[in-house]
């Protein structure tokens, strides 16, 4: 770079500069290249309750009510995180839906719902009166004044 202004920058030296930039790149592409990655953290370490996979955290990005997956990919749990005495407690999420029939509660694996892929579709009976019910993922839009979800 010029030192003071109006001056010109030095003519540089190119067949200095392609050795320098090309050692940076093999320099680079070794490094890139490694299998290697290391993050050093406090963790938060429990077993799933379900499939009894390892589920492991960094605690230092846990916070109140955080959702958190089993790792495990043919297991559908999920886990909510709660703070207690400066230790981290895990619970499963679970989704509460009551029947519109009888009023029965019933509790689903969060990810039962939360993993649907848009318009895909889920059943479900009720335990106390065995009505059925149909659960979609969707997205809608519209006027306000539409009432967009109101059963119909």
């Amino acid at each position: 770079m010029p030192r003071k202004k109006g001056q010109h920058p030095q003519e540089f030296d190119e067949p200095k500069l392609r050795t320098f930039l090309e050692d940076v790149i093999e320099y680079v592409e070794l490094i890139a290249s490694t299998k290697f990655d290391a993050y050093f953290s406090y963790t938060a370490t429990f077993s799933c309750e379900k499939c009894g996979h390892s589920i492991v955290r960094n605690s230092e990005l846990l916070d109140e009510e955080t959702i958190v997956e089993c790792q495990n990919e043919q297991c559908n749990a999920s886990y909510i995180t709660h703070f207690d005495n400066d230790a981290f407690r895990f619970e499963p999420y679970f989704i509460t839906l009551d029947c519109k029939n009888c009023d029965q509660r019933a509790q689903f694996d969060a990810n039962t719902f939360l993993k649907l892929k848009t318009n895909e579709t889920t059943t479900f009976a009720c335990n106390g009166c065995d009505t059925r019910y149909l659960v979609r993922w969707t997205l809608e839009y519209g006027p306000e004044s539409d009432a967009l979800g109101q059963e119909k």
